[in-house]
């Protein structure tokens, strides 16, 4: 006695039905929209500007911003008459930023602007708006302990002039920087 046994394709066989198990939802790395900056002691905040030139340093631990602050004459700080209090102002601004790790720097990369859209945008401000005044911010160094005397007085800081310069020239990234 002889036994058949039918074989039918998978998709028809009743008995089995091998499916996929389905996929497992992912959720999305979220996208870094931006960087912030808290200074924790005195709880000041600087969001990072989307319209900013980068240039991440060899070893990538190091990039130079370099961006626009833009203020009406109105909320200037400095003397009375100095700014008209109609018109606005940009004031250009290069900062350097070092990390121990390049990951640290690596979300800068993520929120500014295409280099091309940045440079249009610097144009169209450097167009419409008036150049601030040069100024310079002050580095205040730390005081030696027991010096308590002088960090009461308010002697005003003298500044030399032949450290400073007195034009602002962004970095360009064709010509590599001196260390």
């Amino acid at each position: 006695m002889s036994a058949h046994i039918k074989a039918e394709p998978p998709s028809q066989s009743p008995y089995f039905s091998h499916l996929a198990p389905p996929p497992k939802p992912t959720s999305p790395k979220p996208d870094v929209i931006s960087v912030v900056f808290d200074f924790s002691p005195n709880g000041d905040r600087f969001t990072f500007p989307r319209f900013s030139i980068l240039e991440y340093l060899p070893g990538r631990t190091q990039v130079i911003a370099s961006f626009l602050v833009i203020r009406k004459g109105s909320a200037a700080a400095s003397a009375p008459g100095e700014y008209n209090r109609n018109l606005t102002y940009y004031q250009p601004v290069t900062i350097r930023l070092l990390a121990a790790n390049p990951k640290i720097l690596e979300p800068l990369s993520r929120v500014v602007a295409p280099p091309e859209e940045v440079r249009k945008y610097m144009n169209g401000i450097f167009d419409k708006m008036s150049p601030a005044k040069p100024a310079y911010l002050v580095l205040r160094l730390p005081r030696a302990k027991g010096d308590e005397e002088a960090e009461t007085s308010e002697a005003p800081v003298q500044m030399s002039t032949g450290l400073v310069k007195r034009f602002y020239s962004p970095p360009n990234s064709l010509v590599p920087l001196a260390t």
